[in-house]
């Protein structure tokens, strides 16, 4: 057996990361207010185009936020991939809706328009489209069933920051998207998420 350890993925953390570590000690803020958060906030939203970015306390928690605020809740039912981390699932019951699975492609292990389309129902009110791996969801398709048949649509973007789809960033197609800052993601602040939104939607 080996004794090797295989990560997920392993932060790089360096001197820089250690001088605003320490800034934010000398601050005597390092939680979940103080200076650093509105300047994040505002540089992440200007990163990928958006109009408003709220930092939350993790990706699951982004999720929580959107799905509530859409006013999704009891009797409601929302379509998400069935590959995917149990968060996204999770978000969902929080508000005592029902996950409904689609198949994923094959080929990209996303969300299958597809399936989506044969899923929609009088119960369906949201589309969670994950962006696994960084790799974008069909996000053409998907909006124009979202669109087609009155639905949200909820971006899960925690792995793909930087990702772009026909030049535009992931998390910047649906009325919500969310991304995810854990020790494994693109960037990470060791824990906490952010919530993304357009114009018509207050955060």
């Amino acid at each position: 057996m080996s004794k090797h350890t295989i990560h997920l993925d392993s932060p790089n953390l360096g001197d820089l990361e250690k001088e605003y570590l320490i800034k934010c000690i000398d601050s005597g803020f390092v939680s979940t207010y103080g200076p650093f958060v509105p300047e994040f906030e505002k540089k992440f939203a200007n990163f990928l185009n958006c109009s408003v970015a709220v930092s939350v306390q993790s990706g699951t928690a982004g999720l929580h936020m959107a799905i509530y605020e859409l006013g999704i809740g009891e009797g409601d039912e929302v379509i998400i991939p069935a590959l995917t981390f149990v968060s996204t699932a999770n978000a969902v019951k929080y508000v005592g809706a029902k996950p409904v699975f689609a198949d994923v492609d094959p080929i990209t292990w996303n969300i299958d328009p597809n399936s989506i389309r044969k899923l929609v129902n009088k119960k369906t009110k949201a589309i969670i489209a994950v962006h696994l791996y960084g790799n974008p969801c069909s996000m053409d398709e998907i909006l124009t069933i979202s669109r087609q048949n009155n639905l949200f649509l909820i971006e899960d973007a925690t792995e793909s920051l930087g990702s772009k789809y026909m030049g535009q960033a992931t998390g910047n197609f649906g009325d919500f998207g969310v991304f995810s800052f854990n020790g494994n993601k693109i960037i990470t602040t060791g824990g906490g998420g952010m919530i993304v939104g357009k114009n018509n939607i207050q955060i």
